[in-house]
């Protein structure tokens, strides 16, 4: 096929290891060597969820005789993913949604780099709600009922403190309340919060993570839903944002799903990779879907016609709309 290239890519040393083992299992699973060479798929850390993920998504990819060879590369995250799909080192990528729309655009972190017209959509996968966690001793079932004082909104420029004063505008909190707002690091949100220092942490998060699993085990804390009109504001202001759901059953004291919302996370790809590979691989994903479900919790929830559509803020790729076409999902 061509646009199928694989030559010039550079795996760096703390990658590989990580992406050799993947890589190789991966790779065992799919088509002849000679057939084609490999796309590479940026997924994210060996220790995160869109490495596992982006392993799930190529395995179910490798049952497929017609479907093109994947090789999925550890990375940094979503940053890293789309400026080397830019640069033609990552032919498929996951990134989350929001950070998808500012690359589309030239937005944020992405401003220095301006607009990216390359940029094409696949698919969206699970979602990354905004997850408040609370101390039982705080007696709230809502998060505007808490003092803006004992919230800690993270350090400013953040992903998750925008989506929070997003949110918090949108309920009708004052300005002046994010100056009170505490600015403790994340990673140490979970000792703030049993320390009495505040009395409701939150993070962005696909599901589970043991980040979550940590807050909510080292003291009795309890995890808040997000929804009501003030939410439903937030999905129409804000277009990266999908409804979400954090699944109950997940996380102790947690048994059944909550409503969220926030990013999700997406597969991008490049407008001149290869129409007829990328169709093949959306036809397997999709036709594959209930196997993919099976592969990771964080999947179990995925549904065609949102996986069309939720976060998909790039225009989507020729091979992409062709299958949709096809499958009625546009």
């Amino acid at each position: 096929m061509t646009g199928c290239r694989a030559s010039g890519r550079r795996v760096s040393p703390q990658r590989g290891l990580a992406a050799g083992l993947l890589s190789f299992a991966v790779l065992t699973a799919a088509a002849p060597a000679a057939a084609q060479e490999a796309l590479v798929f940026g997924g994210g850390n060996v220790g995160g969820l869109y490495f596992p993920v982006a392993g799930a998504v190529t395995r179910i990819v490798s049952e497929s005789p017609s479907a093109p060879r994947i090789l999925v590369e550890a990375t940094s995250g979503s940053a890293e993913n789309l400026l080397r799909l830019r640069n033609g080192e990552l032919d498929f990528a996951i990134v989350r949604s929001d950070h998808q729309h500012d690359r589309l655009h030239g937005l944020g972190e992405y401003e220095r780099y301006g607009p990216d017209p390359t940029l094409r959509s696949l698919f969206s996968l699970h979602g990354e709600p905004l997850t408040p966690i609370v101390r039982r001793d705080a007696d709230s079932e809502r998060l505007e009922d808490l003092p803006p004082d004992r919230v800690n909104l993270g350090p400013p420029g953040t992903a998750t403190r925008a989506a929070l004063e997003a949110l918090m505008t949108s309920l009708g909190w004052a300005e002046t309340a994010f100056d009170e707002a505490a600015t403790i690091p994340f990673a140490g949100q979970s000792a703030a919060l049993c320390d009495g220092e505040v009395d409701a942490v939150a993070f962005l998060s696909g599901h589970p993570t043991g980040t979550i699993q940590n807050a909510l085990t080292a003291c009795d804390t309890v995890l808040l839903a997000v929804d009501g009109p003030a939410a439903d504001r937030l999905l129409v202001e804000t277009e990266p944002f999908a409804p979400s759901i954090i699944p109950g059953g997940l996380y102790p004291g947690v048994p059944d799903d909550l409503p969220s919302l926030g990013p999700v996370a997406t597969v991008v790809t490049r407008h001149d990779v290869d129409g007829e590979a990328v169709y093949e691989m959306v036809r397997a994903v999709f036709t594959g879907i209930d196997a993919l479900r099976a592969q990771h919790p964080a999947l179990r929830q995925l549904s065609p016609q949102q996986m069309a559509i939720d976060g998909l803020t790039a225009p989507l790729h020729d091979g992409a709309a062709r299958f949709y076409a096809e499958a009625g999902l546009l």
